[in-house]
């Protein structure tokens, strides 16, 4: 230990190049699901003054929408219909996503609450970042039984958005409507 030690105090940027690869892993995938508000957002959105860069893919999110309804399918459950408004809700969060540099739901009580006022019951959401396929995404998530769950609700629409911001990782938001 103590040899290891002199290393690290002879070479500090050993140290730093273990302590920056240990984190680029742990944090390199991440996903996140909701589908009941835990608090208050607040009422906007509080982005960044800076102008967001980002790319968006539609191949991405079109295989994300094929291969749900694929998992869908194959569970017995009726496909997904995409909805033009869900699109658009689904794509300003994943703009926040990309301004704040994080997974999140804020303002989720008020996407909710707009799906509400056009005749939806419920609303689930799926958040992910640094994925750069719809297959690896959608094996996460059901892997996981939040995500697993919003996926296999029974809703009848969902909303894609697949964007990229200028450091080339993926922010995705997925919703799902009944």
């Amino acid at each position: 230990m103590e040899s290891i030690n002199k290393i690290s105090m002879l070479h500090p940027q050993i140290s730093i190049i273990r302590i920056s690869i240990l984190f680029l892993t742990a944090f390199q995938f991440h996903s996140c699901t909701i589908d009941n508000p835990v608090e208050n957002f607040p009422e906007q959105y509080k982005g960044t003054q800076a102008q967001v860069i980002f790319e968006k893919d539609s191949a991405f999110e079109n295989n994300l929408f094929e291969e749900i309804n694929e998992h869908l399918i194959s569970i017995n459950q009726p496909p997904l219909t995409i909805n033009p408004e869900a699109n658009q809700v689904a794509f300003e969060h994943t703009k926040h996503l990309i301004e704040t540099n994080s997974l999140h739901h804020q303002n989720f009580s008020e996407r909710q609450n707009y799906f509400y006022s056009l005749g939806f019951t419920a609303m689930r959401e799926n958040v992910a970042m640094g994925y750069d396929n719809s297959y690896d995404l959608i094996q996460a998530w059901l892997q996981s039984l939040n995500h697993q769950q919003a996926i296999e609700s029974n809703s009848t629409h969902t909303g894609i958005s697949v964007l990229k911001n200028e450091s080339g990782v993926y922010f995705i938001t997925q919703i799902y409507l009944k």
